[in-house]
């Protein structure tokens, strides 16, 4: 009889362990799919304008990613130069051309989450740019000293 009861308490114990934990990863995972877009949104903005030194600005209609998969599926992007910096700087300092991108969507597959999201780099197996349309401004005249291949490695 006694070692009866000491079951029932003991199974009592772990189901209400068990049941704390599902429901402390279902909030998180509630969390999450509420806050992911946001982590992403701010991340690929943080990453185009630190890249270029706050010179381009990145915006899209719609971002869709599945973790587990590894699928990212963006819509109507458009890559666009900040026309203040550029006034900001002196014409020294001011590349010779600047691109405007938009590009109708982009799917990845296969990508990295968590490589994504913590590191610096992005991970994938394809890449599908769908009607892209790159307009090029030229902002300086080109010289006979002008390094072509430099500026282009700047671009």
């Amino acid at each position: 009889m006694h070692f009866r009861n000491l079951f029932h308490s003991v199974s009592k114990k772990s189901f209400i362990v068990v049941a704390g934990v599902v429901l402390a990863a279902s909030i998180v995972f509630v969390i999450w799919n509420n806050k992911k877009y946001q982590i992403a949104d701010k991340k690929i903005a943080a990453a185009v304008t630190g890249k270029t030194d706050s010179l381009y600005s990145i915006r899209y209609d719609s971002l869709y990613f599945d973790e587990v998969l590894g699928n990212v599926f963006l819509k109507n992007i458009h890559v666009s130069a900040d026309t203040f910096q550029i006034k900001k700087m002196t014409l020294a300092e001011r590349p010779y051309i600047i691109i405007d991108i938009k590009i109708r969507s982009i799917k990845l597959k296969g990508v990295k989450t968590a490589k994504a999201l913590i590191g610096n780099q992005l991970e994938g197996d394809s890449v599908v740019i769908d009607q892209p349309q790159v307009i090029v401004y030229l902002l300086k005249e080109v010289s006979k000293k002008t390094n072509v291949d430099e500026e282009s490695r700047a671009l």
